[in-house]
């Protein structure tokens, strides 16, 4: 079992300084990166769950990008740039956080206002935690409202974060139209956000978000999102427990998605 988990690391450590280099290659002959880099978090708590990351793991992640010259984003404008609106900065981020988990109030809120760091959270509307596969609190909408005011934005994850692919037309319409209503009567408005629960999807969903007035929508497909991606299917970063500084510096460029499938050899 070691000597598997010693090779395993040799292999992923092998393709980031390969893929590193490589980029450094494309750099340098003039073929800089143009993309935003979306980070794609979910709970910030010390918890055996893969994707719960800890305090001091976000604020190692916030103090690389303030360190590496990122913009950080809001929502805003991350939109315009992608509508061509107004040009891409040379480095940029989003950071996005899944579900809404309560840990995003008192614990992840003060470390995004210490680095002066907006965010967006994609909430599903009904927020209970039968479709989620863990327990970990989440936040009410009184405590969502809350955010939006500390400056937080908030886009939409269906209303019962089903797999949006198994559901029939008459299902799919019945949760969309539930989310809807749900977010008019919390918020006020509903978002222009979406973030696919999963990230399953197919051209049913993609239709129905465009009927609701969603004018973009993440996925779970790593890459940079540029003007040339289509709004509804962004790519974003996965941040996983255990990732290395170093391998977030090589998936914030451009050989991002080459390095998701590489790094399965290992």
């Amino acid at each position: 079992m070691i000597a598997r988990h010693s090779l395993r690391f040799v292999i992923r450590s092998t393709i980031l300084d390969v893929l590193w280099v490589f980029d450094r290659i494309l750099y340098l002959i003039g073929m800089r990166a143009t993309g935003v880099a979306v980070l794609m978090y979910h709970s910030v708590l010390d918890h055996s769950w893969e994707l719960s990351v800890p305090s001091d793991a976000l604020e190692s992640h916030l103090r690389l990008l303030r360190d590496m010259s990122y913009e950080f984003l809001t929502i805003q404008r991350f939109q315009r740039i992608i509508r061509r609106e107004e040009p891409v900065p040379q480095r940029s981020v989003l950071i996005t956080f899944d579900d809404g988990y309560r840990d995003l109030l008192n614990v992840a809120l003060p470390l995004l206002k210490k680095y002066n760091a907006p965010a967006l959270v994609f909430a599903h509307a009904s927020r209970t935690s039968e479709e989620l596969g863990n327990s970990l609190p989440l936040l009410s909408w009184e405590e969502l409202r809350h955010l939006r005011e500390a400056g937080i934005a908030i886009g939409a994850h269906s209303f019962g974060h089903a797999n949006l692919k198994t559901l029939s037309a008459e299902e799919l319409e019945g949760d969309f139209s539930a989310a809807n209503a749900t977010f008019l009567r919390e918020l006020g408005e509903r978002p222009s956000a979406f973030a696919y629960p999963g990230g399953k999807f197919d051209q049913q969903v993609v239709d129905r978000l465009r009927h609701y007035g969603y004018t973009c929508a993440f996925t779970i497909r790593e890459g940079l999102a540029d003007p040339s991606s289509d709004p509804y299917h962004l790519p974003r970063l996965g941040i996983v427990r255990g990732m290395s500084l170093w391998e977030l510096r090589v998936k914030l460029t451009r050989v991002a998605g080459w390095y998701e499938a590489l790094r399965r050899i290992g």
